[in-house]
This record gives structure tokens, C-alpha cells and sequence, in this order.
């Protein structure tokens, strides 16, 4: 029988995939072009411009998997010591959220979207399967169950990018402007992704 930790560590591998995969295409990687290379200072930029590059992909990939490790470690510990939970979701996730990370106006968004994000590991770890393309086959049956806890997620995460750029009401119009733009290219290729992956594990 696979336990629930080696289920931890397959679920936490496609979360990784999909973390490189939305960064790849959030930030975008340098161009050269031969000219470059024909022109020592510019070489040299273009060689700045990679290592900054791979410095912002790799800060976005880690601070985009520290909750969904966080509550993935949580849904794992919980497993083991209730076997089986009394619920798939505690009461109360309060004690995931680090003190003073999110601003008290986005405090129920942000349960909500883990409380979201709790409820589907908790249902892969439960499920029977060799990979982590068979815990979703099982846990969900259908594409179309699956999908549909896409786009729940999806709407959270929304709901949690409103509540923080309201948060920022003080900064100046084009800042604001700036970060408002980037949450929602976020979220259409989250979205993208997404649905790309549920017709792969389902084909």
C-alpha cells in the first residue's frame, strides 16, 4: 500500500512543473541575438539580464509553492494522525497563515483559497493510485469534476488578488495599474495551464 507521504512527494513534483511552466511564461527569458555576441558590453548586459532572469524565476517559483507546500504538509500530518479525518478541511486554518503575511482585509479570501487548495490534497491523499496522474483520476472520476475544481480555484485566487490590490489604495495609479495587470496575466495563464493539464491527466 503507497503511503501518504510518497503521494506528498508526487503531488508536490507536479506543483513544481507547474510552477517552472507558469514562471517560463510570466517572466520572460532574454533573447541574444548574434549581434550580441559581436559586442563585448552587450554580451556582457545580455549575460546580467540572464542571471537576473533566473534569479526572479527561481524567487516566483518559491514564493508561489510555500503555501501549497505548507498546506500540503498540513493535509499529510492531519492524515496521520486521523485516520481517516473526521473532515477533509479543519474548522479552521488559521494556523497556516504566517502572522502579519496578509493584510487583515484579505485574511477570509485568503482561507478560502487554501481552505480550497487543503480540500483538494486531502481528497489526492485519500485516493488510491501508483502516480499522481492516477490520485487525480481517482479523487475526481471525470474532467469535468476535475475542471470544475479548476475554475473554483481559479475564482479564489481571484478573489484573493482583488482583496490584496485593495489593499494597496495609496500607491500611486500606474503602480497600481502595473500589479493589477500582472495578477490577471497570472491568473488567464494559471487558467490556461490548468485546463491544458486536466485534458492530459484525463486523455
Amino acid at each position: 500500500m503507497i503511503e501518504a507521504p510518497e503521494k506528498k512527494e508526487w503531488i508536490l513534483a507536479h506543483e513544481r512543473r507547474m510552477a517552472a511552466e507558469l514562471a517560463s511564461r510570466v517572466i520572460p527569458r532574454p533573447s541574444l541575438n548574434l549581434w550580441m555576441i559581436l559586442i563585448p558590453v552587450i554580451f556582457v548586459f545580455y549575460f546580467w539580464q540572464l542571471n537576473r532572469y533566473a534569479a526572479g524565476r527561481k524567487e516566483f517559483m518559491a514564493h508561489w509553492m510555500r503555501p501549497r507546500a505548507t498546506c500540503l504538509e498540513d493535509a499529510c500530518r492531519r492524515l496521520a494522525e486521523e485516520h481517516p479525518p473526521s473532515s477533509p478541511v479543519p474548522r479552521k486554518l488559521h494556523h497556516l497563515i504566517p502572522a502579519g503575511a496578509v493584510p487583515d482585509e484579505a485574511l477570509v479570501p485568503y482561507e478560502r483559497w487554501l481552505r480550497c487548495l487543503y480540500g483538494h490534497y486531502a481528497d489526492l491523499l485519500a485516493a488510491p493510485g501508483a502516480d499522481h496522474t492516477a490520485l487525480v483520476r481517482n479523487a475526481y472520476r471525470r474532467r469535468g469534476n476535475y475542471l470544475l475544481f479548476l475554475n473554483h480555484l481559479g475564482d479564489t485566487e481571484h478573489d484573493l488578488n482583488t482583496a490584496l490590490l485593495d489593499h494597496g489604495k495609496k500607491m500611486d495609479a500606474e503602480r497600481k495599474k502595473d500589479q493589477k495587470d500582472a495578477a490577471r496575466r497570472i491568473e488567464s495563464i494559471s487558467r490556461d495551464l490548468r485546463r491544458k493539464d486536466a485534458e492530459a491527466l484525463f486523455s
